[in-house]
């Protein structure tokens, strides 16, 4: 009786203490887990790129891309259209250098204590920081001058900028596996880092 009950004893003592791991494991396919927003710009809600522009106490000038720099906060962010007619922001990437090419950029105040993710995650945290706020993401890249497309805005060709964009990345996203999209969450964020320390973020409804 005393050996089936050190057995049963440690069979659930296992069980508690493998089924955290395969949950948080789990996680990682079939729901996103990265920020819901990003300053006032949220990717559960559509926003107007009239009502975002306003926060820069500006209007919209029949772009798809506006650009905005904040020399001494040492910030930089731009805002994308969607490629609809709605007139709705798609995406917004913030980072710690000049993320634009070929556009006009307007001189304004990015707060960064108003810049960050609900969790307090912000230009300077670590991946320790990232990490604890939305545990692991669904891809890690190493990143090179040639993987500027897409962080900076207004080039085509990659390694066009000649900016340093960091030596690795993270991706939250939704997917099913490792290779198919949950189809009806795009929601996507990537941060890539420099040393240790995230030098921008990029958080989009649109992927």
């Amino acid at each position: 009786m005393l050996r089936l009950f050190r057995q049963c004893f440690f069979s659930l003592l296992i069980l508690s203490v493998a089924f955290p791991v395969h949950s948080r494991e789990k996680n990682l396919y079939g729901r996103y887990s990265g920020p819901r927003s990003l300053g006032p710009y949220s990717i559960d809600r559509d926003i107007s790129i009239r009502s975002f522009l306003a926060i820069f106490g500006t209007k919209p000038s029949g772009k798809r891309t506006y650009c905005f720099a904040d020399k001494e906060h040492g910030l930089y962010l731009y805002a994308q259209l969607k490629d609809d007619i709605s007139g709705r922001v798609a995406n917004v990437l913030l980072s710690s250098f000049p993320n634009c090419k070929n556009y006009i950029v307007l001189a304004t105040t990015i707060d960064p204590e108003v810049w960050k993710t609900p969790e307090g995650i912000g230009i300077g945290s670590t991946k320790e920081e990232v990490i604890h706020a939305y545990r692991k993401p669904v891809f890690v890249s190493e990143l090179g001058k040639m993987n500027d497309v897409g962080v900076i805005a207004g080039i085509h060709d990659p390694g066009a900028s000649r900016t340093s964009i960091g030596d690795s990345s993270y991706l939250y996203s939704c997917l099913i596996n490792d290779k198919e999209v949950c189809r009806e969450d795009i929601r996507a964020t990537r941060m890539g880092f420099s040393k240790n320390k995230l030098i921008w973020i990029h958080i989009s409804n649109s992927e």
